[in-house]
């Protein structure tokens, strides 16, 4: 089951990468599968821990094994100045700074456009129609993917 882990780890891992500028250098992953029997479906919970080049460790957590009201996709970046930013589903994020109150941003999106995918083309067509390099390259890609590839290791032994 390790390619639901590696398909749902490789957009968070080319976000952090792009946001700090610093590559992951150390990855752990843990699963739990099972069957939901009245829907049909396999279940999953999926943590996965990672350090960054610049000594910032997040965590990585996707679920859907619980009611759908709490099936959750959800990225946490702790900083070294003690923020911390919380990428919530795919419609909110939250930074928690020196204020009391956290700030809060509610994306409005919605339908087919939550899940990256048309964002993502969105991006490299509008990059080959007015001649502009992507954001993400090639290369970008290829290290999400490996990275991706020893967090499921773990999972395959």
């Amino acid at each position: 089951m390790d390619i639901l882990d590696f398909t749902l780890s490789v957009w968070p891992i080319d976000m952090v990468r792009w946001m700090f500028t610093s590559e992951v250098t150390d990855v752990e992953w843990m699963t739990s599968y099972r069957k939901i029997e009245k829907l049909g479906i396999l279940g999953y919970n999926t943590m996965g821990l990672i350090r960054l080049s610049k000594g910032i460790v997040g965590s990585l957590h996707y679920s859907a094994s619980v009611v759908s009201s709490e099936s959750i996709s959800r990225l946490e970046v702790f900083g070294n100045n003690t923020n911390v930013l919380h990428a919530i589903r795919t419609n909110k994020v939250r930074l928690y700074g020196s204020d009391q109150t956290p700030q809060e941003w509610d994306l409005d999106v919605k339908g087919a456009r939550v899940w990256g995918h048309r964002q993502i083309d969105e991006h490299f067509i509008d990059c080959i129609l007015h001649s502009r390099q992507p954001q993400a390259t090639v290369t970008d890609a290829i290290r999400a993917i490996q990275t991706a590839g020893k967090m499921t290791e773990g999972i395959r032994k």
